[in-house]
């Protein structure tokens, strides 16, 4: 028998959906790490850090990024890195079959960084059922753009 994946309870109360077979989201004696930004790791390409920058600032306003979650998010942001590399490969390969095989590499990037993703609620159909309460003042932007 499996068990079942349960979901951070900062998510849980976005979606705002109770399940029966799951504690409360307010009884959940879950640690509740700091929501802070921390600094970007220097162990990234440049194109991961600029992924970094675009997803910490948006994360932490809807409550979904905190200081534990930093390794996490590095290896999501250097698996998209990596996709925008394999498609300037593949765009320039005349070689077929290397052309086939970097497009192989390109999938299985592409399945973990929508595994990678799931984890911050980042995919439409993890997006369902998200309510975000009212933006903090002088914050008008829409937060998962």
């Amino acid at each position: 028998m499996s068990k079942k994946a349960y979901k951070p309870t900062a998510l849980r109360k976005l979606e705002g959906v109770r399940s029966h077979s799951l504690p409360d989201p307010e009884n959940v004696k879950e640690p509740q790490p700091e929501t802070i930004i921390p600094s970007c790791p220097s162990d990234i390409s440049e194109e991961a850090k600029k992924v970094w920058e675009r997803l910490t600032e948006r994360l932490n306003k809807v409550g979904l990024f905190t200081e534990l979650d930093e390794d996490t998010l590095a290896i999501l942001c250097q698996i998209r890195a990596f996709i925008i590399e394999i498609h300037g490969l593949i765009a320039d390969e005349q070689n077929a079959e290397e052309k086939a095989k970097l497009e192989k590499r390109a999938r299985l990037l592409y399945q973990l960084f929508e595994k990678y993703s799931k984890q911050f609620g980042m995919s439409p159909v993890n997006r369902v059922g998200l309510t975000i309460g009212k933006p903090k003042e002088g914050e008008g932007e829409d937060l998962l753009d």
